[in-house]
């Protein structure tokens, strides 16, 4: 039987399955030029992920898992949000993500350190931050 493969039908899909795979070309391309990604250009927010994504390979990651979470502050509330705990395939390093969505389009993305944790994924003990001035933010 052929294998099926899931084709993205939105340019949030297609984010959600770059990032999984640490493809940041792809987000590169994906993303607004003229938008700010937790509250930072697009070339700098870029050039962070990297840093983030290369540390995933590092330990051993050749991708991510996506696990649905919610944020129990407000940063991650409405119905425009997505919540999401991002955990490396070979380790237990992890990435928590809130996606702002408007009209099936990645409209902001940031950290949240609100998030709660999935009760599927205990190991995740090893927070990977995308830009570290966060670690010690409420939100």
């Amino acid at each position: 039987m052929p294998e099926q493969t899931h084709i993205a039908q939105t340019q949030l899909d297609q984010f959600l399955e770059a990032f999984r795979k640490l493809d940041l070309l792809m987000i590169d391309l994906l993303l607004d030029e003229n938008i700010c990604y937790q509250e930072m250009p697009k070339a700098v927010f870029l050039k962070k992920l990297g840093l983030a994504f290369a540390i995933f390979r590092e330990c051993g990651n050749s991708q991510l898992l996506a696990f649905p979470s919610r944020c129990t502050g407000t940063c991650g509330s409405g119905e425009d949000m997505l919540n999401f705990f991002f955990v490396g395939d070979s380790s237990p390093h992890y990435m928590t993500l809130i996606i702002q969505v408007k009209e099936g389009r990645v409209a902001d993305l940031f950290e949240c350190n609100g998030m709660a944790a999935n009760a599927i994924i205990p190991q995740c003990n090893i927070r990977v931050y995308i830009d570290d001035r966060f670690k010690d933010f409420p939100f």
